[in-house]
């Protein structure tokens, strides 16, 4: 009875009987938008916010992980998702409390690099911060490649922003920079499996 059952398993795990889940092909995606001429905030930006004659509240801010900056006299502001006007208007709003008629500006100093999770058949899984390539290839680069294990076409980028959307590569499309798969970008938090 027991090897029955051991039988029935090595046969169910043979023909694959563990589904993938809902993905979508990389090259089904729609076409990117053009680039955002203002960016956005993100974590782990550095802003320089200026409110004109105010130099005790001017001064360079990190964005917290959690979307927020502490500003002096009104603490805690979240700005993460909006364009530095955003940002400088929803500044103003509370400053104008204390400050009369505030002039408030805000600009990205420096940009985050994207923090990416590359886990499963790597040869180095972790979180990488992906300086330079935003790619897939280069989350892969920086987890020190896949293994011999790895499947070809069982490459995934889980995206939790846009409703746990799974994104499916393959390696050759990966490896030869195919269109779609080298203008796919990562973005903070994005996850890479590679099954």
């Amino acid at each position: 009875m027991l090897s029955r059952c051991v039988w029935s398993l090595a046969v169910c795990l043979l023909s694959s009987c563990a589904s993938r889940g809902p993905f979508v092909w990389v090259n089904e995606l729609p076409p990117q938008p053009a680039a955002v001429t203002s960016p956005l905030v993100q974590p782990r930006d550095t802003l320089s916010i200026v409110v004109a004659g105010q130099p005790s509240l001017s001064g360079e801010f990190v964005v917290r992980d959690d979307g927020a900056i502490v500003a002096p006299l009104i603490g805690k502001v979240p700005l993460a998702g909006m364009t530095p006007d955003m940002a400088a208007t929803a500044l103003a709003q509370p400053w104008k409390k204390m400050v009369v008629d505030p002039v408030v500006s805000v600009t990205v100093t420096k940009s985050a690099s994207p923090r990416v999770n590359v886990v499963g058949e790597v040869k180095t899984p972790g979180v990488f911060e992906l300086t330079r390539d935003h790619s897939v290839l280069g989350a892969l680069a920086a987890a020190g490649w896949i293994t011999e294990f790895a499947e070809s076409d069982g490459i995934f980028v889980i995206r939790r922003t846009q409703g746990a959307a799974r994104v499916r590569f393959r390696l050759a499309d990966i490896k030869s920079a195919a269109a779609r798969t080298a203008a796919f970008r990562l973005n903070d938090g994005d996850s890479v499996v590679v099954e």
